[in-house]
């Protein structure tokens, strides 16, 4: 599949006056991994792709056709991951992409500016539609994270609008290739706006994915600009999270406790990479008037007062409890943040 992409990408590179074909994979934008493949293939001559998304977006403008929102979604995360492109090509890109789009003003019109934008209720039809719609305004979140080379703010929108870390999980797992919207045999589907929890580790080419690029990070000693470590961090904590908040709890286990060995090894995973990271980056910074009261320790000792047997899981209990923490940052925030839920797993005392 990478080198039928790779030529086909090169093919309308290099032969611009062809018409890009409507079931083109370039159209379709199958989401398996392809910025990766991309990544990869083409690390040395990215200017060819980006000939191909100029041609493919100025061919839809000048025949007034329109883009789906899945793939304007591909183009702009694979663009924003593209590490070589001049600032003044992706500017380009992205201004074409933003005007061909224009879907944020189009939902919030349609939703109203009240409403839960993230939330995706209704026929199932028209979760579908939602869920495809919102695909543009995820990229969005990205690509401006990438762009001020951090993801503190996102990560902290994700952790205080339930509806968003939902969407993002579906996203992510759809994009990584655990989950469908179109169908494919073996591949569980996607169920807009629910947590369709399915049998096995069912995030597993999302979680491995991402994984390895933070495991990479610091086995380079966090010598590379990262602009998504702590997004990506709290993805792969987010699935695993959301999938143990499903199972009846023992109140005398820590929260990421489970009798499966794949399981254990998948918590081993994040509990390492949580705890390179605390050690690298994360440092308890509260504002001086509540610095004595809620010191590193407090903070911990305080965690296992909170509930985690609870039906609504440790999450909503953790967040109002950082609530009442005088943190002037995001950063701040989400430092904290994880520095509190390495105490959800079993080998944290």
């Amino acid at each position: 599949m990478a080198l039928h992409y790779n030529r086909e990408l090169r093919y309308f590179a290099e032969n611009p006056k062809n018409e890009i074909l409507e079931y083109s994979i370039i159209n379709r934008l199958i989401p398996r991994n392809i910025s990766i493949i991309i990544k990869k293939l083409w690390r040395t001559d990215q200017n060819k792709f980006i000939i191909v998304c100029r041609n493919l977006i100025e061919k839809r403008k000048l025949n007034n056709m329109h883009i789906n929102n899945c793939t304007l979604s591909m183009l702009i995360y694979i663009l924003a991951y593209l590490d070589k492109i001049p600032d003044y090509i992706r500017d380009e890109i992205k201004e074409l992409l933003f005007e061909t789009a224009g879907s944020e003003v189009q939902l919030t019109k349609t939703i109203g500016g009240n409403a839960d934008l993230w939330e995706i209720s209704g026929e199932n039809s028209k979760k579908m539609k939602k869920f495809i719609d919102l695909n543009f305004l995820h990229s969005q979140e990205i690509i401006e994270a990438i762009n001020s080379n951090s993801s503190f703010a996102l990560v902290k929108k994700l952790l205080t609008t339930p509806n968003f870390a939902l969407y993002n999980r579906q996203y992510m797992m759809w994009y990584y290739g655990d989950l469908t919207i179109y169908g494919e045999n073996r591949i569980n589907n996607l169920v807009p706006g629910k947590d369709e929890i399915n049998r096995g580790i069912d995030y597993y080419n999302c979680f491995y994915t991402l994984y390895h690029k933070l495991y990479a990070h610091f086995e380079n000693q966090c010598k590379v600009p990262y602009p998504l470590l702590e997004y990506d961090l709290f993805t792969i904590w987010d699935l695993a999270f959301s999938r143990q908040l499903n199972k009846k709890q023992a109140p005398e286990k820590r929260f990421f406790y489970s009798e499966d060995e794949k399981e254990v090894e998948i918590y081993g995973y994040i509990e390492d990479i949580l705890n390179k990271y605390i050690h690298h980056y994360c440092k308890i910074n509260v504002s001086d008037k509540t610095k004595e009261e809620y010191n590193e320790k407090n903070i911990e000792e305080d965690l296992r007062n909170i509930d985690i047997s609870h039906k609504k899981g440790a999450l909503g209990e953790i967040i109002n409890y950082l609530n009442i923490l005088n943190i002037d940052t995001d950063e701040r925030y989400v430092h904290c943040f994880f520095n509190v839920i390495k105490q959800l797993f079993p080998e944290s005392k």
